[in-house]
Formats: C-alpha cells, structure tokens, sequence
C-alpha cells in the first residue's frame, strides 16, 4: 500500500489506519490478489453532508475527480495520541469484534442499527487506542499458554481437560482463569475462534461447507453448522452469499 507517498507492505493481518483525505492507493499482484476489510467512518460529519450508509460515491478511485470538500475533519486526540498508519494484529485480539461486526452487519436493515454499527466501531476504536497505549498488558501466562495452543490446534478437538492437564491445574481453576482474563470461557473462546477462522474460510476460499467443518476438526457438519447458526447468526451459505455480494 501506499499512503500518503510512504509504501507500506501489507500481510495478512496488517491493520491500516488512514486519516480524512490521505490519498492512498492498494497494490495487488495479479497472482495473489488482495483480500481486504475496510470500513470508512465520519466521526464528525461535514456540515450540510448527507451521506447514507453503503453510499459508493463515498469510494472514489481518481484523485483529479475527487471533491477534497468531502472529507471530514481529521480527529485529533487532547493528550496528543498518534495512531501509525500500520500495525500487525495481536493474535485474536477480542477488540476487532466491534470492527467485524460493522463489517458483518453494514448491509443490515434492521431496526436501531445505524446506533448499533456506530456504538460497535466507537467501542473498536476506543479499546484499539487502548492496545496502542499499552501493548504489554499481558494476560495470565497460563492464559497465554492455552490461546497459544489454542491456536496451534485450532484444527483439533482437544479437550479444556487435556489443556488444564498440560499446565497441572485443574479444569476449574484453568476456566476461573480464563474467565478473569477474556470475560469468557475456554470453550466458547475457542469455538469463536474457529469461528473466526469459518468466515475467513468462507469469504476468501471456495472451500465447501464439510470440508471447512473437517479441516476446524468439528466431527460432525451438523453440529459444526449449528455453532456458526448461533455465534454468527446466520447459516454458513447465507453468510458467504453476503458477503461475496458486498464485495
């Protein structure tokens, strides 16, 4: 990418933070095309704009035709905070919720839902702020341990007990634990995990629903689609059918 004139290389899971009218251009090699999740927010509306949600005139890809007088004022912060044009995600950082949210329901009609998408990205960039503040808060080294693996054997179905095993502490104390540090429990993180990475499958590959079931080691499709039923609220084909029609 290039914004602003400086160019920046973008790898999966590189997250870029583009002020009110940087002009920035995405490069992409034919062979391995770019996949991307971008949401374009007015935290304070120009007078007299009148822009509704999912308006494309706001995207404009030839800088002679573009109306500077568009943008909004950039934001600046009292306690002079700076955010970099780029950072490298921390591995399933619970804060990006908000962000896919606005993502997930940007086509959404139903009722209150421009407050919902406004309060989710408000809460995604008020905790962002905060990582960016304090990168080094760390959560239980134990905690820690069990994301870690979490991650590593993400395509298993490795029991809470085996993991509470490994670190020779007991499955309650393990889920007291993780409850102190996430707000949630070590199965339910780990299944939105493999959440996660379903609607990664489905948005970017043409993977078939069993084999994505397979590969995230759920041993039943069934079962597999009921979770992603009631996490995503959606079945897994309507939620690739949305998604490909955004994009």
């Amino acid at each position: 990418m290039k914004i602003n004139g400086q160019l920046f290389s973008a790898q999966s899971d590189d997250m870029f933070y583009i002020e009110p009218g940087v002009e920035h251009t995405f490069y992409a090699y034919s062979t391995d095309p770019m996949v991307t999740l971008s949401v374009y927010v007015d935290f304070q509306p120009s007078a007299g704009a009148s822009y509704e949600r999912g308006n494309n005139q706001l995207v404009n890809y030839h800088l002679n035709t573009f109306e500077l007088k568009r943008c909004v004022p950039t934001v600046y912060f009292r306690d002079g905070i700076q955010l970099p044009a780029k950072i490298k995600l921390p591995t399933h950082c619970s804060w990006m919720n908000g962000f896919y949210h606005v993502v997930d329901q940007i086509a959404s009609e139903e009722l209150g839902i421009e407050n919902e998408l406004r309060a989710a990205f408000e809460s995604f960039f008020i905790l962002y702020i905060r990582y960016f503040q304090n990168p080094h808060i760390m959560d239980d080294p134990r905690v820690q341990k069990v994301k870690q693996w979490m991650e590593n054997e993400l395509c298993t179905s490795v029991s809470i007990m085996n993991w509470a095993e490994r670190l020779n502490i007991s499955s309650s104390y393990l889920y007291e634990l993780f409850r102190k540090a996430t707000d949630c429990s070590p199965q339910h993180y780990w299944i939105q995990l493999k959440m996660d990475r379903a609607k990664k499958y489905l948005r970017e590959t043409n993977m078939t629903i069993t084999e994505i079931a397979t590969t995230l080691g759920f041993s039943s499709i069934h079962y597999f689609a009921r979770q992603f039923k009631k996490q995503c609220g959606e079945t897994c084909s309507d939620y690739r059918k949305r998604m490909r029609k955004l994009y």
